[in-house]
């Protein structure tokens, strides 16, 4: 076993070496002191090689800017691993405006440029937390596009920063089945002509004086009407069809499918989907 203390190219390294009797051979590490690569500064390398004298393979950088490299000699962050074959793919732990950053890498050949995922932690846009944030971008630096965004509350929001409730999707989704076990109405909100609140469960008809509204209906077998409201019975809306920048001050939700709870003592009309199908057209004309 050796301990050797000597320089190289007038900077000082310590050698330490022991003699591998299967390959008759010294094997050695090295802990150097070596220029930055592009100058700015002196590093602290961390190297292997075979034979006491033998070429040397560097494992381990740490700059002088305090920026530790495994497989690179020019680390991008706190602590860089670069690895894969030709060195082609990265893990960087940074930072981002102050918050730590995971940045993800690979050589894109046919680009001829990095292609990198992020997950970062960001400040809630309008404050109040932290958000866990999954970013792609093109080039190793490149302009970060985020995609998915974890609230400091829970909420996840795709395609939006801001999600405002358990999940929220910005956007076009497609699914093979989709369970519901919150409720079992299919609901539109629609504009009351009333001053008051309508009861869940009662029928609903067109108000004449205000296309597009609906009021209660209070003849038996009523046959104006349109449907009814949502939420008799604890049968909560399971699907809520609403449009943004459309409606709705003071609306309440009405069910729109057949199956909808009623109240008891008001039966449903034989044309009452024909009339809910006009109250839709008057509010498309408004």
């Amino acid at each position: 076993m050796h301990a050797i203390m000597t320089s190289n190219n007038d900077l000082p390294e310590l050698r330490l070496s022991r003699w591998h009797g299967a390959n008759n051979v010294f094997s050695n590490a090295r802990i150097g002191f070596g220029e930055h690569p592009g100058g700015g500064g002196y590093d602290l390398t961390l190297s292997t090689a075979n034979g006491e004298l033998g070429v040397v393979n560097e494992q381990m950088r740490i700059t002088y800017s305090g920026n530790i490299g495994i497989g690179t000699p020019s680390p991008l962050g706190q602590l860089h691993l670069r690895g894969g074959s030709g060195s082609q793919m990265n893990a960087i732990i940074t930072t981002n405006n102050d918050l730590p950053e995971l940045m993800l890498s690979r050589w894109h050949g046919a680009n001829n440029a990095f292609s990198n995922a992020r997950i970062g932690f960001g400040e809630h846009p309008g404050g109040g937390g932290y958000d866990l944030m999954l970013s792609t971008a093109n080039g190793e630096l490149g302009a970060v596009n985020e995609q998915m965004r974890i609230t400091y509350s829970g909420n996840v929001g795709i395609g939006t920063t801001s999600p405002t409730s358990k999940l929220e999707v910005v956007g076009t989704t497609t699914t093979k089945v989709l369970k519901i076990t919150g409720g079992m109405d299919l609901a539109e909100p629609f504009e009351i002509s009333e001053n008051q609140p309508i009861p869940k469960g009662a029928l609903v008809i067109i108000d004449e004086e205000n296309p597009g509204q609906l009021k209660s209906s209070h003849q038996a077998y009523d046959k104006r009407v349109a449907d009814a409201i949502s939420g008799a019975g604890g049968i909560n809306p399971g699907i809520t069809l609403t449009q943004e920048g459309v409606l709705l001050d003071g609306g309440q939700n009405v069910a729109s499918a057949v199956e909808s709870m009623l109240s008891p003592q008001q039966p449903m009309a034989p044309l009452r989907r024909l009339i809910y199908s006009r109250l839709r057209a008057l509010r498309g004309i408004r």
